[in-house]
């Protein structure tokens, strides 16, 4: 996301920014640490990240790019017209399936519990704020908030499947923090005092 953001955008790499990624990408290695030893290894295991890694570059891409939308259209607007054609793409690719997407036979309450809540909290309400932060902040700068998900789920574990914390996820969460503060609200504040500086010169000299 932060190489799309120079390339499509035009947004700058500063050394505060390599800072706040290298200190959140060391929690997130930290928080993760203990599912590195019981990993397994192998051409499925291949397989599968080079999977990942393509997902995670459509994901970047496309949170760059409605970057430039946002910049003539409103956040819902994007985010309404994208879910449709994201729609259309996967019912096309779900024909393919053994149960395409208009079988909806046999699927229990709680499945539809479960996708009423996953699209009114995480396709709906929090893809709304993210468009909202994304419009008012810098793509390199939300970028490091990215790393805020891997503790999200860790801390979510722990409080509804009853998963133990460890001190090393604690730290590694404190630190993905510390780095989105760093890129988000003091590099704000540090640009802000920049400007109220230079207004006070340029009121001085007048």
């Amino acid at each position: 996301m932060v190489v799309l953001a120079v390339i499509l955008l035009g947004e700058r790499v500063t050394p505060l920014r390599v800072a706040s990624l290298v200190i959140a990408l060391a929690g997130t290695v930290i928080v993760s640490w203990q599912d590195f030893g019981g990993g397994a290894s192998g051409a499925s295991m291949l397989i599968g990240n080079v999977v990942v890694f393509f997902s995670g570059f459509g994901s970047a891409f496309y949170n760059t790019y409605s970057k430039r939308l946002l910049e003539r259209h409103g956040e819902l607007r994007v985010l309404i017209y994208t879910y449709l054609v994201a729609c259309v793409g996967c019912a096309a690719i779900s024909l393919f399936d053994t149960a395409p997407f208009y079988v909806l036979r046999g699927y229990p309450t709680a499945v539809w519990l479960s996708i009423l809540v996953l699209g009114a909290l995480t396709w709906g309400l929090a893809m709304a704020l993210w468009m909202w932060v994304l419009k008012r902040l810098e793509a390199v700068q939300v970028s490091v908030s990215i790393y805020l998900l891997p503790v999200f789920g860790v801390f979510l574990s722990a409080v509804t499947l009853g998963e133990r914390l460890r001190p090393p996820q604690m730290i590694g969460g404190l630190l993905v923090f510390v780095a989105t503060l760093f890129a988000s609200e003091y590099e704000n504040w540090r640009k802000n005092a920049r400007a109220a500086r230079t207004a006070a010169s340029t009121e001085e000299l007048r």
